[in-house]
């Protein structure tokens, strides 16, 4: 089935301007697409339909970060409602100690939890929190 993608190839000559490899991410860069990447416009459930209207199963979720697919309904009406009040204060807040003690909940030898903002700060405050723990300055 050979599927439409003019409108993928049209954005694609416009990106090569302006983006290095065509892409905001090695990831997606050209060794992992053919002649160029089909750009993708909306998401619903396990779907994703690129600008042309094409329909594909998502099989990677954006490498695990949706579990519940695109746009689930609950997650779509929180994020509303999150930015409705505001959604980022820099400061403590409710939420953050919420989310905190479900996760102590669930993670029954959780005595403490710390949020990172991406792996790479995870990995970094574990990487403390063991040379604390050790002593030894290399891990």
């Amino acid at each position: 089935m050979a599927f439409n993608t003019e409108g993928s190839r049209q954005l694609y000559e416009r990106t090569v301007g302006v983006l290095i490899e065509a892409s905001s991410s090695s990831s997606r860069g050209p060794a992992n697409f053919g002649k160029y990447p089909i750009f993708m416009e909306r998401g619903r459930g396990s779907r994703i339909y690129d600008v042309d209207g094409n329909e594909y199963i998502d099989w990677m979720m954006a490498f695990g970060a949706l579990p519940l697919g695109h746009a689930h309904p609950e997650v779509v009406e929180a994020i509303t409602g999150a930015a409705a009040t505001g959604a980022h204060f820099a400061t403590a807040t409710p939420v953050e100690l919420e989310v905190a003690e479900m996760l102590q909940l669930m993670v029954r030898n959780a005595e403490r939890v710390r949020f990172a903002n991406t792996g790479t700060e995870a990995v970094m405050a574990a990487i403390r929190l063991a040379r604390g723990v050790t002593g030894r300055p290399k891990i």
